[in-house]
């Protein structure tokens, strides 16, 4: 039996990575990324810079930006920004790192380490990819394209794409015994991803897939929701002010809102502009007690803990899903949260992501021409799959669906490497395309509308 891997296949998530690996004959279990994480195969997607060229990956980066006194840039969830054509980068010790450049770096220390476990250099890739990146196909192809683009430069010469659900579901069909007709539901911090299919367990192919859908909502979307309902009035989301010379009576611009409710945006922000718009709303606050709201959103910002406040917004809504209240508590000096969380405060939060989301699922079976009731079984997948209001809303919507979970964090890089290893047997894979720098530097190359404002 070949003892060597020939093709990587690798999970990029927005919140966590894993590696695994595949030949002609076999596949091959994730390799351990990440020694100081609970779980090593698990890469936590956070990278640390105190420079442009010294960056930390996973539990490292976490540790020495707290180690280094919270000096640095400590970024989360870059994955989100793929799809904007308006993001390209971010500033870094005074140098501009593209998104390709953050994300390869990110990739590189990926293939770099499974190569060492692997003890075989591999510049062969699988890589997976959501259902949708973007609200649009503009936007989705160019989050390919720059995925496709990192890859490149983190070391690999042939990049294959294939659908993050499409995978799982290669997963789920390799354990079958029977044929049955089944839907995928993949939610992990930046994405919910389905797909519909036949389990062939003789030989699953692309042709029992019959529709792949999703949206680019999930965890982070439900932390956002909670934040702009619970955290962000106790950071002045609501404080009254005027404007110099006029007489409108005016609140938080929505730019400002909308970037403390996304972890991606609040980790990658522009200090100066966000700390200038906030002085000019002090300037003008009409009530002397909203001053002490504001800078605690001041010092968030100054302090760039924007990573370890959704931290602590993450654990809260994770205690929702046993408990049916809680707080939400965040004690760094300045900004000192300690406010009660109810789940019923959260589900109603969250109720418009989740709406979208499950109209994101009804297009996916209107698609596939799947009634909801002809689905046998459910299979849920990624660590938002365990919010209790989104499991109750899909067992509503699939009513004869037996409800299944696979392996939470393990069942996409396990599904891709079995499609790995159909590729390389020279058989049917299952929605896998071949990365094209040719069209890729196309999608890359038009022109990028207006620019992110914060």
């Amino acid at each position: 039996m070949n003892n060597k891997p020939t093709i990587l296949a690798l999970d990029f998530g927005t919140t966590n990575s894993l590696v695994a690996a595949a030949n002609e004959a076999r596949t091959f279990d994730p390799v351990a990324l990440d020694l100081l994480a609970a779980d090593p195969t698990i890469l936590r997607s956070a990278l640390h810079f105190t420079t442009a060229h010294d960056v930390a990956f996973g539990e490292a980066a976490i540790k020495r930006y707290i180690e280094l006194g919270l000096r640095g840039r400590l970024l989360r969830s870059v994955k989100r920004h793929l799809s904007s054509r308006a993001f390209e980068g971010t500033w870094i010790d005074g140098k501009r790192v593209t998104i390709a450049e953050i994300t390869g770096g990110l990739l590189r220390t990926m293939r770099e380490t499974a190569c060492r476990a692997y003890g075989v250099e591999i510049d062969r890739v699988v890589l997976g990819r959501p259902a949708r990146f973007g609200e649009n196909e503009d936007e989705d192809a160019l989050a390919q394209a720059r995925l496709g683009n990192a890859a490149i430069l983190a070391g690999f010469r042939e990049v294959w794409f294939c659908f993050e659900p499409v995978a799982a579901a290669y997963d789920f069909a390799s354990d079958s015994s029977r044929t049955r007709t089944f839907l995928i539901g993949d939610f992990g911090g930046g994405t919910s991803d389905f797909s519909v299919a036949r389990v062939n367990p003789v030989a699953f192919s692309s042709k029992d897939v019959l529709a792949v859908g999703g949206i680019p909502l999930a965890g982070d979307a439900f932390d956002g929701a909670l934040v702009r309902t619970v955290a962000a009035p106790l950071l002045g989301s609501e404080a009254p002010y005027q404007l110099p010379a006029t007489m409108n009576v005016l609140t938080m611009p929505g730019d400002l809102v909308q970037l403390l409710c996304s972890p991606a945006r609040l980790t990658l922000a522009n200090k100066r502009v966000v700390l200038e718009s906030i002085d000019g709303i002090r300037r003008g606050l009409l009530n002397v007690g909203d001053a002490e709201r504001l800078e605690r959103f001041s010092t968030l910002v100054a302090d760039a803990v924007g990573y370890q406040f959704y931290e602590c917004v993450e654990a809260a809504k994770v205690r929702l899903s046993s408990m049916s209240t809680t707080r939400l508590t965040f004690p760094y000096p300045g900004i000192e949260l300690d406010h009660p969380i109810t789940r019923a405060q959260f589900e109603s939060a969250v109720s418009l992501p989740l709406e979208r989301i499950l109209g994101a699922l009804d297009r996916t079976l209107a698609q596939a021409g799947i009634a909801p009731d002809s689905i046998e079984v459910a299979c849920l997948t990624g660590g938002t799959s365990m919010v209790p209001v989104l499991e109750s809303a899909l067992r509503a919507k699939l009513p004869a669906a037996q409800v299944v979970r696979l392996r939470s964090h393990h069942s996409v890089v396990q599904g891709l490497a079995r499609c790995a290893q159909s590729l390389e047997q020279g058989g049917a894979t299952p929605s896998v395309v071949k990365y094209s720098e040719t069209q890729a530097q196309a999608i890359l190359s038009r022109p990028r509308g207006a620019p992110m404002s914060l």
